[in-house]
């Protein structure tokens, strides 16, 4: 890898808090396919790292809710966890961290607006969990993506004037978390939206 890009990665990790030891994975989790088709060296894209990190996440979600719901029945714990990991959800997540300027892109995906589409924004932040994934362990990756939510949260909960525009994945889940589980989950607009009523109480 080039000196510029491994430089151009620095601010990434900076707002993971988490140094790669391989950088190649974090670049390959960050390659459009589109990118990959064009350069002539056999540089792969992220779409593996993508279906590792699309079941990591998967994974961190439930095994969050699983310990920290415990009286909500099994449909509801689907139905939030589908709030969550999500295109507009991570896409949204994505562009917490910025991704859409470290995506390397082909020149036609660039020019036609791809750093900014949602699909190619929620498919790199899977990429870049399953790659967060492989270069370090479970614990790490959970910690990583579901830290600095508390005051965003708490925030929310106070002013309850608006949904929450989630700011990392525990966000996302508190946001889904209504006093009635049963009650309807919108993903539409902000990467998370739910009906305004107080977040449930953990047992």
């Amino acid at each position: 890898m080039q000196e510029d890009r491994i430089n151009a990665l620095v601010p990434l990790q900076g707002l993971l808090c988490y140094q790669f030891k391989d950088l190649e994975l974090l670049n390959k989790s960050l390659t459009h396919k589109s990118y990959s088709n064009e350069v002539l060296l056999s540089l792969k894209n992220n779409e593996r790292l993508e279906f590792l990190g699309d079941s990591v996440l998967d994974l961190i979600v439930a095994d969050y809710m699983f310990l920290k719901y415990q009286d909500l029945p099994e449909g509801s714990l689907s139905k939030i966890r589908a709030a969550v990991v999500n295109e507009n959800s991570l896409a949204g997540l994505a562009k917490k961290l910025e991704l859409g300027s470290y995506i390397l892109l082909g020149k036609g995906e660039s020019f036609s607006g791809g750093r900014q589409k949602a699909s190619i924004l929620a498919n790199a932040y899977e990429a870049l969990v399953g790659a967060l994934f492989c270069d370090s362990d479970y614990r790490t990756t959970t910690d990583v993506f579901l830290k600095n939510s508390q005051n965003a949260t708490k925030k929310w909960r106070i002013t309850h004037t608006a949904p929450l525009v989630a700011n990392s994945i525990l966000d996302a889940i508190q946001a889904a978390m209504t006093a009635n589980p049963g009650g309807v989950v919108s993903t539409v607009g902000s990467p998370v939206s739910v009906a305004q009523a107080p977040l449930a109480q953990s047992g």
